[in-house]
C-alpha cells in the first residue's frame, strides 16, 4: 500500500505542529522554574519575541491547513515555510531554558565553619532561594568519623527578600553550637541570612529531627 505525497505532507505538518506545542509549554514550563517563580526581564523579552510568535505561526499553519484540508486541496506553499519558522522558533525556545531550578537545584551555601566543640564541620544549603520551591539543608560533616549528613531545616527561605553576600568575604549564615545534652545542638540564624527574622532549632545529629524554639 502505497502512501500518497499529500498524506506524508500531512504527517509532517501534523508532526511539526506538535513538536512546536510541545516546544512552547517546555519553554514556559522551564523558565517559570515548573511555575515555581515569575518571569525576569529577560524571559519575558523571550516570551514576547519568540513564544508568542511561535504560538502564533503554528495557529496560523493549523488553520491554513484545516482550511485545505475541507477544501481538498494540496497544502499550500506558504504553509511549509510557516512551519519551517515556527520550528526554527521553537528550536530557539528549547535551547534558551536552563534546567536550573526546574530539572536541577540552585544551591547557595554559607562559608563552612566548625563547631565550637570541634565535633562537627557545617554550613547552611539554601535551595532555589527566591522561588516558591525554595528550602533549606543543614549539612554537617563529624570531624571524628567523616561521616556527611543534609538535614532539611525549616528556615522560612520564602521570607528572605535580599542575600546579604560581600564579594571576597566569609558568608555566616547560621551559628551551631553544641547543648548541655549530648548530640544535641542549637542552630540559630543570622542578620546575614535575613536581618528581619530570626530563627532558632534544636537539631538532634544522631535521629536527625529538628524542633522550632523560636
Amino acid at each position: 500500500m502505497k502512501i500518497s505525497t499529500n498524506a506524508i505532507a500531512w504527517i509532517i505538518i501534523i508532526t511539526c505542529t506538535l513538536f512546536n506545542i510541545g516546544a512552547a509549554a517546555y519553554f514556559i514550563t522551564g523558565i517559570t522554574a515548573g511555575f515555581n517563580r515569575g518571569l525576569d526581564i529577560l524571559a519575558t523579552s523571550q516570551v514576547i519575541m519568540i513564544w508568542i510568535p511561535t504560538l502564533i505561526l503554528t495557529l496560523v499553519s493549523v488553520i491554513l491547513s484545516i482550511l485545505c484540508w475541507h477544501s481538498s486541496k494540496a497544502i499550500h506553499p506558504v504553509i511549509y515555510i510557516i512551519v519551517l519558522i515556527s520550528i526554527f522558533l521553537s528550536i530557539m525556545l528549547i535551547t534558551s531554558v536552563n534546567p536550573e531550578g526546574w530539572l536541577t537545584e540552585i544551591v547557595r551555601s554559607d562559608t563552612l565553619r566548625v563547631t565550637s566543640d570541634n565535633q562537627y564541620e557545617y554550613k547552611l544549603d539554601v535551595i532555589n532561594l527566591f522561588q516558591k520551591n525554595s528550602f533549606a539543608r543543614l549539612y554537617t560533616k563529624k570531624l571524628s568519623t567523616g561521616e556527611e549528613k543534609s538535614i532539611p531545616i525549616g528556615i522560612q527561605t520564602n521570607k528572605i527578600i535580599v542575600l546579604t553576600t560581600t564579594h571576597g568575604q566569609d558568608e555566616f549564615w547560621i551559628l551551631m553550637e553544641p547543648t548541655d545534652i549530648a548530640d544535641k545542638y542549637i542552630v540559630e540564624t543570622t542578620e546575614r541570612l535575613n536581618r528581619n527574622l530570626y530563627e532558632v532549632f534544636e537539631v538532634n545529629m544522631v535521629t536527625e529531627d529538628v524542633k522550632r524554639i523560636h
